[in-house]
């Protein structure tokens, strides 16, 4: 009996030694396990960094975006960049506004003077049809009286405007838009400034009430058409 203990004695441990063996193999397959772990959270991520930019997305391209950022955003053909170039062309536009201005006062008195005096060579005739004459030579010089006496009030209008800058659209704004350019001063029709066309309006016009107390990237409405400010100053 005792040798046969003995045979049974070696066989019980050789049993764990092989499976002590095979526990390396279960190690080097947790080991395994990390990669797809640093995998999952690399792709965590960049799905989140996805998720990230498909949320911005939406936001740029919104109608808000749009309508105000995006086209306020353009900078109109001929627009200054800073504020230096800004007061310069606000200077070169009055300048040229009061030549103009200037050229009408002129031409409004030259026209009354020579009405005036056409109406006192007809004063001694006693015929009726120097008469007629001479009544529509004082109509006429009236006529241009007036004209001098506007263009004067807009002349002192012009040399009162201060060359500054300002946000909202007031006297001696410059304002670009989509259609067209604006100079706020006196009526004088279209300026052009280095190629660049401006529209000198009265601030008594029907466009300034649309545009008065404006800000860059607002839109109106004139003539049922749809302005944006793109600029002002």
């Amino acid at each position: 009996s005792r040798p046969a203990k003995k045979a049974t004695q070696p066989t019980r441990p050789v049993e764990p030694l092989f499976e002590r063996v095979e526990e390396p193999t279960i190690t080097t397959e947790v080991e395994s396990t990390p990669e797809p772990e640093t995998t999952s959270e690399e792709n965590k991520k960049e799905e989140s960094g996805d998720s990230e930019d498909s949320e911005e997305e939406p936001f740029g391209g919104s109608g808000y975006t749009d309508a105000h950022s995006a086209q306020a955003t353009v900078r109109p053909s001929g627009a200054p960049e800073d504020d230096d170039s800004k007061l310069r062309l606000k200077r070169e536009l009055l300048a040229k506004c009061i030549a103009l201005q200037t050229d009408v006062v002129n031409t409004a008195k030259k026209a009354m003077d020579e009405a005036q005096e056409g109406a006192n060579e007809e004063q001694g005739s006693t015929e009726e049809k120097f008469d007629g004459f001479r009544e529509s030579l004082q109509i006429t010089r009236d006529m241009y009286a007036k004209q001098l006496h506007e263009g004067l009030n807009n002349l002192g209008l012009l040399n009162r405007i201060f060359i500054n800058l300002h946000e909202e659209v007031m006297l001696g704004s410059v304002i670009f838009t989509e259609h067209q350019n604006y100079f706020i001063s006196v009526s004088l029709g279209e300026i052009k400034i280095d190629d660049v066309s401006f529209v000198s309006v009265s601030n008594q016009s029907p466009i300034y009430k649309a545009l008065a107390g404006k800000r860059k990237g607002e839109k109106f409405y004139f003539r049922d058409s749809e302005f944006t400010i793109l600029e002002c100053f």
